[in-house]
């Protein structure tokens, strides 16, 4: 998509410098300027999208590390005996 974005500026910009050292038609100036906003709005999109895609990695990155964490403290957990259960017999040595 940056590609698209240099190709159209570019050609915008090779445009609107013609106007100045070609023949100068009112067509030309109005695409040239057409190809400018286009190429700054397609810039403007592809910020965008590369925000939210970096928003969706981490929280995906978020959403990883808490089932990591859940499933840690799952092995973790060790069954403990209530004083009540425990055997109070003497112990034969």
């Amino acid at each position: 998509m940056i590609t698209w974005w240099v190709v159209l500026f570019t050609i915008g910009v090779l445009f609107f410098v013609d106007t100045f050292f070609g023949v100068g038609d009112m067509f030309r100036q109005f695409i040239s300027a057409v190809f400018i906003l286009a190429s700054l709005g397609l810039l403007a999109r592809i910020a965008r999208k590369t925000r939210s895609g970096e928003k969706e990695m981490l929280i995906e990155r978020i959403a990883q590390l808490e089932r990591e964490l859940s499933e840690a403290g799952r092995s973790a957990v060790r069954p403990t005996t209530s004083p009540s259960a425990v055997d109070k017999s003497p112990v034969a040595f």
